[in-house]
């Protein structure tokens, strides 16, 4: 079952962030409470962490090849790649885990292959927009007339691969089932005209619980959700 919220006419995804101030922590197996001091070297131990996952990936994967298999949208049988990086990486077998024999939340794992998918994925898009600048360079790059803008436009198209999978969030309406609660008329239907401007939907952001064994554990900071 999808999570996504149905949309109506005129409305769009957007993802908001907040700031938060960690104060202190809390231990979870003997409720300890930690300074903010403690809570700042654990979190900066898991993203140390999480850098070192991604920088290993990277490493693997940067080339012309695998950024060409990723950006084309398709796995090795021939089924559409997930839109999120994560599970795109993870059809493909790109795999990574913490060194020195680190048990982490499979959450953990995740951060790190989405920021390296997402990486990716970029540096094919830089790529391909890169080399059409420069097949196309004009002889005063100062004075660029639109007929040479127009052929920059077409050679990144001519170099760009086949359509990838749509990113998170979906972005445009989608029909309701009929006999669904979202079926009653809404803004943007016959009779009901969208308000001016796109109607921006809230996506919740899901906290979870970092836990590590042994010394140094992670917490769960106070007033979060697990």
């Amino acid at each position: 079952m999808s999570r996504k919220l149905p949309l109506a006419g005129g409305e769009i995804v957007r993802t908001a962030c907040a700031r938060g101030v960690l104060r202190t922590g809390v231990e979870e197996k003997t409720g300890e409470l930690l300074s903010a001091a403690v809570l700042a070297e654990r979190v900066g131990w898991a993203a140390d962490l999480v850098s070192g996952m991604v920088a290993v990936l990277l490493a693997e994967h940067w080339n012309a090849a695998d950024v060409d298999v990723l950006a084309a949208g398709e796995d090795t049988g021939g089924r559409p790649l997930p839109s999120n990086a994560w599970m795109a990486l993870r059809r493909l077998g790109w795999t990574v885990g913490p060194a020195g024999g680190i048990r982490v939340n499979d959450r953990i794992v995740r951060i790190a292959q989405e920021a390296a998918g997402r990486t990716l994925r970029a540096a094919k898009w830089r790529a391909d927009l890169t080399a059409g600048v420069l097949a196309t360079w004009p002889a005063d790059p100062a004075r660029r007339t639109p007929k040479e803008w127009d052929r920059v436009r077409e050679a990144v198209r001519a170099r760009s691969s086949p359509p990838r999978p749509r990113p998170a969030g979906r972005i445009g309406p989608r029909p309701d089932p009929p006999g669904s609660r979202q079926h009653a008329p809404r803004p943007g239907d016959a009779g009901h005209p969208p308000p001016s401007g796109p109607r921006v939907r809230r996506a919740s952001v899901r906290r979870d619980t970092l836990t590590r064994t042994g010394p140094g554990c992670l917490v769960r900071p106070t007033g979060t959700r697990a």
